[in-house]
């Protein structure tokens, strides 16, 4: 799996690179480009959007609710989990997340400048724009593969979008399965083999199908699939950090509370998806985060369960000082040519 996903992320980034080139071309070169292109879209960073009144994607909660997203994705997340246990040691593991943390941001910020391109191209091309489905931006970049690109470059980017899809849906499926056998159905006891991947092809099956079905909605989630993917997520991933983080540094505190801990965590986080919508949802890893230590702690005091063990998931928490000042330098340095990236256009 780790293979195919690292195939597919060559074939896709250079698919990147040549719809950048093609958009370019079309649109007349740099130039040309710089000329039409919205200005307004070039500001990154936007100090006025607290995300509490209908506005998004300011930078206080895009800092404070992405830091507790990522950790989570990253840490905790079981698909990214099993990606990562098939590294050879801690180390290829720490060189991994490292590796990943430093090309993130310039493969993002190719993309984003690629649709920034596509985009303009759309607001000149008005054939171009009426090609695109009204009300349905992720078929835009869809669109312009079928229509500037030549037949060869449309075949091997269709079948690479197809695979990176099946390889996203596969790794869920993955994921959610090892996790419902693990924790729903074995529960620690002894089986076979055997028996263990009957479990797990049923549950493969299982999953699969909740999957499609929750297809058919998802698409009144979210404008763009990727906003849809991290708002489901930002439910979760405030608790789940949450849940790590009393198992690594706060071991007083019971399974028993930590799991109504982790409920009330849920439940406030969809409260504000359904009766707050004015939130923006990137507070919502905060607040489920934040939700979710206070409740599991005052539960612990509330109710107390002296035959319980205490929560004690974890080794401990290692601190790794030179990976992190190369992340947090890296970081700064993002932050500080967002700040001045309409400039550099």
């Amino acid at each position: 799996m780790v293979y195919g996903d690292m195939i597919q992320m060559i074939v896709l980034f250079g698919g990147i690179v040549i719809c950048f080139a093609y958009g370019l071309s079309a649109l007349g070169g740099w130039e040309e480009f710089l000329l039409k292109v919205d200005r307004s879209r070039l500001g990154a960073v936007d100090y006025d959007s607290l995300g509490f009144n209908n506005d998004e994607f300011g930078v206080w909660p895009m800092l404070f609710g992405g830091i507790v997203l990522y950790t989570s994705y990253y840490g905790c997340d079981q698909s990214q989990a099993q990606r990562l246990l098939s590294a050879s040691s801690l180390g290829e593991v720490r060189k991994t997340l490292l590796v990943n943390g430093l090309f993130r941001f310039p493969v993002t910020l190719t993309y984003c400048v690629m649709g920034l391109i596509i985009g303009t191209l759309a607001l000149t091309d008005k054939a171009f724009l009426q090609a695109i489905p009204t009300g349905e931006p992720d078929k835009m970049i869809p669109v312009f593969i079928l229509q500037y690109l030549p037949h060869g470059v449309i075949g091997i980017l269709v079948v690479a979008i197809l695979s990176a899809a099946m390889s996203s849906l596969s790794s869920a499926i993955n994921s959610l399965s090892a996790v419902f056998v693990e924790d729903f159905i074995v529960r620690g006891k002894e089986v076979g083999d055997a028996t263990y991947v009957r479990y797990s092809r049923y549950a493969s099956v299982f999953w699969g199908v909740v999957c499609m079905g929750f297809a058919f909605f998802a698409g009144d989630i979210a404008d763009t699939v990727i906003e849809a993917v991290n708002k489901i997520g930002s439910v979760f991933y405030g608790p789940i950090l949450a849940m790590f983080v009393m198992a690594i540094t706060m071991r007083s505190i019971t399974t028993r509370a930590a799991n109504l801990g982790l409920l009330i965590g849920v439940g406030i986080n969809i409260y504000l998806w359904l009766e707050r919508p004015e939130v923006f949802w990137f507070w919502w890893n905060l607040i489920g985060l934040l939700t979710t230590l206070g409740s599991a702690y005052v539960l612990s005091f509330v109710l107390p369960d002296r035959e319980q063990k205490a929560l004690d998931l974890m080794g401990g928490f290692v601190f790794h000082p030179r990976e992190a000042s190369i992340l947090l330098t890296f970081f700064a340095a993002i932050f500080l040519l967002a700040n001045y990236l309409e400039f550099f256009f």
